[in-house]
């Protein structure tokens, strides 16, 4: 009696470690697959990510402009691109600008502003002088002049024809979207060449996927065959 409790706990404890083995073999592959899912999702992201700021950047140029000749403001937030040399040794020509709209009581002297000059031409300069009120308005007027001008603007900027403050600008951004806005068909064909491309490698590199529930029947098996 006793041997043959002896022999059954060691063919249970045999069963259990075959069992044991047979899982952890067919389970590998499967752990295996969560890393290359979650590399496989990050390419995804980062190709949607850069695609997507490829896009805006190419509807943002064309929307730089009002059919006026205004800058289109979104949320308070206008862009356009340099044009003259008046702030060349600061803000290049070609550079990309960004305006925000604030109050005109809170522009300071030294501040680069952009105003209307006139209905279809926005100047971008620095505050050199401000008027508290102008022309008895009760409004302020603000005297501006580009850094490599030698002399102030002739006429003084109201407050309700000042588009925004500078708050940022960049020469190679600028020269990147002044050229997508100049070849547009262009930069078409190349953003879906590549596209194309990088499509194609990633079916190409791509490793076949797992099938789970083939590994759940040879786990069900390999089970079986050990009991």
């Amino acid at each position: 009696m006793r041997k043959r409790v002896a022999d059954y706990r060691l063919r249970t404890v045999a069963n259990a470690t075959a069992v044991t083995n047979a899982i952890d073999y067919q389970l590998e592959p499967v752990q295996q697959e969560t890393p290359q899912l979650a590399r496989r999702i990050a390419s995804l992201v980062y190709g949607l990510v850069f695609y997507s700021a490829l896009i805006i950047a190419v509807l943002f140029v064309y929307g730089l402009q009002t059919q006026s000749g205004a800058p289109r403001m979104i949320m308070g937030y206008s862009a356009m691109t340099v044009l003259t040399g008046s702030m060349q040794s600061e803000i290049p020509v070609g550079s990309l600008i960004v305006t925000k709209h604030v109050d005109a009581t809170t522009i300071k002297i030294g501040d680069d502003i952009s105003f209307m000059y006139d209905a279809n031409t926005v100047v971008t300069h620095r505050v050199v002088g401000i008027n508290e009120n102008y022309a008895d308005s009760g409004k302020r007027g603000f005297i501006t002049q580009g850094i490599n001008n030698l002399e102030p603007d002739k006429e003084i900027v109201i407050a309700d024809n000042v588009v925004g403050v500078v708050i940022f600008h960049n020469y190679q951004i600028g020269i990147i979207l002044s050229y997508i806005q100049a070849n547009p068909i262009l930069v078409g064909i190349i953003v879906i060449s590549a596209g194309g491309l990088v499509f194609a490698l990633r079916v190409v590199v791509s490793e076949p996927k797992i099938n789970k529930r083939n590994t759940r029947k040879t786990i069900d098996v390999s089970y079986k065959q050990a009991i």
